[in-house]
Formats: C-alpha cells, sequence, structure tokens
C-alpha cells in the first residue's frame, strides 16, 4: 500500500476524531527473525506479542453472515459453537450494510481501546471488505493488531499471493489482515456472442480485441451491429477503474470525483450514447443487471471476480453454462474479498491467531475449501488444484485456479485507500444513472448529489 494514501486517510481519520491511544498493558517481548539481504543473515528483531487474556468468549464481527457460514463449514475446530471451551459469538451488526457496520465496529474497538468495553462486549475478530480494508489496515488508527503482535510470521505467510495481504499492510509494512477468498478479478465474455460477432471465441484473440477501453468500444461497435450490447449497465466496468484509481476520495478532506472516476464516467457514457449498454438507467446486482447472465441475455461481457463462482452466476446463468470465458480485459485489478483481523483489545489472541492461521494460511483447511470450488490466497493449494476446470461448470476455461491465479498476479491495485472509498463507490451508482440514460444532463448537478450523499455519512467532508 502506497504511504500517500495512508496519510492522507490518517489526515481524514483524525478530522472526525476517530483516533485514539492504546488502551492495553504493554505486551510481553519475544523475538523473531527479521528478513534481510546480502549473503549474511540480517540481526534478529525484537517483536513484541500480545499476551493471551484467557477470554470466554471470542466474538466475531461481520456485516453478513458469510463469515460465520465459512468458519461453521471449513473450520473443523469449531464445534457446537465452540473452540475448544471457548464460546463463539458471531456478530452481524448489520444486513449487509457496511457503513452501519463500520461505525459500530469503530465505536465498539474505541471503547475497547480505550479500557471500558465489559467481556462480552469486547470485538475480538471482524472482518474488512476490500473497499475498507485500508481504513482498519492503518498503524494510525491501530484497530488490528499486527500478525506479528499476534505470532504469526512471514514465513506463516510465505505461500499467500501478494494481493491477499498488500491491501492490510499498514505504514510501516507489517501485516493486518488477509483476504480469505484470495481475490482475482477479470472480465467475462460469453462464447456463443463472440463466436457470432468476432469471428471467434478463442480466449487469447478475444483478449486482444479488448485489451484496452478503446478496443473495448471498437469490440461494442461489431456487436451492436449483430443485435448484442457490450456491457449490461453501465455500472458493471466501475470497478477496474476506481480500483486503479491513483487518487484516494477525500484528499485533503475535500469531496471531489476521483481521475478514476471520471474515467468511468466518460467510458460508461460513452458506451450509452453509442447503443452499447443494454439498461443505461440499472444497477449492479439489480434484476436488469442479472438478466444478462442466462442463455437469452444478449450482453457480451460483464466485470468479474473469483467469487462470483458461487455468486451472483448460480441462479442467474444456469442455463448458459460452459458459454462464459473468464480473461483479464482491460485493466487488471482486485474487487471485494473479505478480510479477516485481530482486534486492537482482544482477550483471546492466541484464538485470534488460531483461526486466522486456519481460515487463511493452513493448507489442509484451505484445501477443504478449494475441493468445493473456491479460490484461495495460498499458491501452492491453488497449484494442486490447477489444470481442472471450475466445480460449478459456469466457464469455458480448462484450468480455472490456473486462470485466477494470473489475474491475482496481474492485479497491482490497492482499493479501499482511505476511510470514505465503501461510501463513495456504493453511494454513485444510483445517482450516476440519471445523467447515463440522459434524464440529467448536467454531469456537475450529479457530482453535487453524490457529493451530498456522501457528506451525509462523513460531515467533515467538504465539496470541491
Amino acid at each position: 500500500m502506497k504511504r500517500k494514501w495512508l496519510a492522507i486517510a490518517l489526515s481524514m481519520v483524525m478530522a472526525v476524531g476517530m483516533l485514539s491511544g492504546c488502551g492495553n498493558d504493554k505486551p510481553a517481548a519475544s523475538t523473531a527473525p527479521a528478513s534481510g539481504g546480502g549473503d549474511e543473515p540480517a540481526p534478529a528483531e525484537t517483536v513484541e506479542t500480545i499476551p493471551d487474556g484467557g477470554g470466554k468468549t471470542l466474538n466475531v464481527w461481520s456485516w453478513d453472515a458469510s463469515l460465520q457460514d465459512r468458519m461453521e463449514k471449513y473450520y473443523p475446530e469449531l464445534k457446537d459453537g465452540k473452540i475448544g471451551e471457548v464460546k463463539v459469538n458471531f456478530v452481524i451488526q448489520s444486513d449487509n450494510d457496511k457503513i452501519n457496520y463500520q461505525k459500530k465496529l469503530d465505536e465498539a474497538i474505541e471503547a475497547q481501546k480505550g479500557g471500558s468495553a465489559s467481556e462480552g462486549d469486547i470485538v475480538d475478530l471482524f472482518a474488512a471488505e476490500n473497499d475498507f480494508v485500508g481504513k482498519y489496515a492503518m498503524k494510525a488508527r491501530d484497530a488490528a493488531y499486527t500478525f506479528e503482535q499476534i505470532g504469526i510470521t512471514s514465513d506463516d505467510l510465505a505461500n499467500t499471493a501478494p494481493n491477499a495481504i498488500g491491501p492490510a499492510t499498514d505504514e510501516d509494512g507489517k501485516v493486518r489482515g488477509i483476504n480469505l477468498e484470495g481475490n482475482a478479478s477479470g472480465l467475462i465474455f460469453k462464447k456463443s456472442i463472440a463466436k457470432d460477432a468476432l469471428g471467434t471465441d478463442d480466449p487469447a484473440e478475444v483478449q486482444a480485441m479488448v485489451s484496452s477501453w478503446d478496443g473495448m468500444k471498437e469490440v461494442g461497435e461489431k456487436l451492436k451491429a449483430k443485435g448484442y450490447f457490450l456491457h449490461q449497465t453501465p455500472d458493471d466496468m466501475q470497478r477496474p477503474f476506481i480500483m486503479s484509481d491513483t487518487t484516494a476520495f477525500g484528499e485533503n478532506e475535500t469531496l471531489v470525483a476521483t481521475p478514476g472516476m471520471n474515467d468511468w464516467i466518460t467510458y460508461a457514457k460513452d458506451c450509452c450514447d453509442k447503443g452499447y449498454v443494454a439498461v443505461p438507467g440499472a444497477t449492479m446486482w439489480s434484476d436488469e443487471y442479472m438478466a444478462g447472465y442466462g442463455k437469452k441475455g444478449k450482453t457480451f461481457c460483464y466485470s468479474f471476480a473469483n467469487w462470483f463462482n458461487g455468486w451472483p452466476m448460480p441462479g442467474n446463468a444456469d442455463d448458459a453454462k460452459g458459454d462464459w470465458c473468464i480473461i483479464q480485459g482491460p485493466q487488471a485489478f482486485s474487487w471485494g474479498g473479505t478480510f479477516l483481523f485481530a482486534a486492537n483489545g482482544t482477550d483471546n489472541s492466541d484464538l485470534c491467531k488460531q483461526v486466522i492461521m486456519g481460515l487463511g494460511i493452513d493448507e489442509k483447511n484451505l484445501e477443504t475449501w478449494a475441493k468445493d470450488g473456491n479460490y484461495t490466497s495460498n499458491k501452492n493449494v491453488n497449484a494442486k488444484f490447477a489444470g481442472k476446470p471450475a466445480e460449478s461448470g459456469f466457464f469455458s476455461n480448462e484450468d480455472f485456479f490456473g486462470t485466477l491465479d494470473e489475474l491475482a498476479a496481474a492485479d497491482t491495485t490497492q482499493g479501499g485507500r482511505s476511510a470514505y472509498d465503501s461510501q463513495c463507490v456504493e453511494s454513485v451508482w444510483p445517482i450516476i444513472a440519471d445523467y447515463f440514460t440522459g434524464k440529467e444532463t448536467d454531469l456537475n448537478a450529479c457530482i453535487g448529489k453524490w457529493q451530498d450523499e456522501v457528506i451525509k455519512t462523513w460531515a467533515n467532508l467538504s465539496k470541491g
């Protein structure tokens, strides 16, 4: 993660009064080897580890039930609601309302850092999505312990993909969280449409055609001539632009459309005006968005993330299995994924380590996850499942895990660079839709409405 963005995010966090000192006693010290260069081994570096507090309950926070489902099915040490003698309590703070979830999580962590949280209210483990993972990785915020502090070493992470820990790395390069799903993103295209409109469904040849945004629009013109669409909704290509942006939302506490956001709006508007978009006014995850997945769908491509294998394709693309093919598309990027952190102030640091290791690092456990067709963040585990198609049958790629490995390796984006990312990205979808349909011709007016919506949550921001 670039330190510039962390410094920016720190200034924003300070503005809303969310920083406080650590309320824990000084932890015990242990030693762990430090990495070094040259022929001589680097001297040992003293690493402070957090003593376990012997908590009777492990509170696991998330914004929905997906982490609970994952633990109950893929963490064998969890039996009858307990890990050993410790009760596991899943705290679902909202029904997929990630803004409200962050507010409640921030309040709870600050309370326990200040020593005012009762044992039953202590946050032990918590989840963060890619949109706001950087917020919780900040050293300045100190919401989560570093992995070193809970005893997870660089050797433990040796086979973890860089993009699974990069967004959760702090200003000093210390890892504080890990992506449990091995994030890999790209583009999926419908082979039957490619064959008819482009004359080929070969993934290498199609990739060459869509390797740039200008190339995408050239393909859009060919598709239009055959009665097809390039995109289902204008929102669908937002993520590659936003996640590869070099500017964070809310720089210097001023909210403006970032270069990536502006580039996406320009591209999407042009595609809408030229007739390359099936439903210009529809937003992502709506019924109109889902309609293009099936056999009757006339849309050529969708942005893709490896978790599409479990949702949203099941139930929406069942009659088009094998007709979808995964490629990189015009921009490597990263989208979504659940990161797991050990909260500052946990009284179950040993158990936090065990769960993070079990869900995100332990190869035996991850193999169980991968056997069900789920991509992982572990290179060794992925290699064992390479050379085979996806269990779901949705994709024609002969090497599902190998293809995802290539996408993950190409990803150099960061995402989650400020406390505002989640709100900024999700709020813009419905508002800018009026501009794409032509209902609103003044883009600045739409941007103004977007700013007003974000500032409802972040009153410290001002319009730029």
